[in-house]
């Protein structure tokens, strides 16, 4: 729907009107002019339903990429936690592997304490 108004003023000379200066003459002359229009649209294509269904479908490809971003989310949290297991489990080993040198080296120290080795096993 569109509308428009305007007014318009103008004044036309004594000398056009020829009438010298004749009392009662309005040589004023105020102009009103005013506008309306409206226009619609019958859907004999379908081209509302079609959009209609285009914005159904943006808002399904959002939704489809909201799950995607959360799904993709989730699989990162589950493969950042199996490898903070997988380093646990590193570092178990490692602490288990330095408690057995040190016991090693514990046991090559009283071999060598008993002349068994020499100090190069020991170090």
């Amino acid at each position: 729907m569109e509308g428009s108004a305007q007014v318009s003023r103008s004044k036309t000379s004594q000398a056009l009107l020829n009438s010298g200066s004749v009392a009662g003459t309005n040589s004023t002359t105020t102009s009103h002019l005013g506008q309306l229009s409206s226009s619609w649209e019958i859907d004999v294509w379908g081209k509302l339903r079609s959009n209609k269904r285009s914005v159904l479908a943006s808002f399904l490809k959002t939704e489809a990429a909201t799950r995607a971003v959360q799904t993709q989310l989730i699989s990162d949290i589950a493969v950042a936690y199996y490898n903070l297991l997988a380093l646990d489990a590193q570092l178990e080993i490692t602490k288990n592997t330095l408690q057995n040198r040190i016991g090693d080296q514990e046991t090559m120290k009283l071999l060598k304490e008993s002349a068994i080795v020499d100090g190069a096993a020991v170090v």
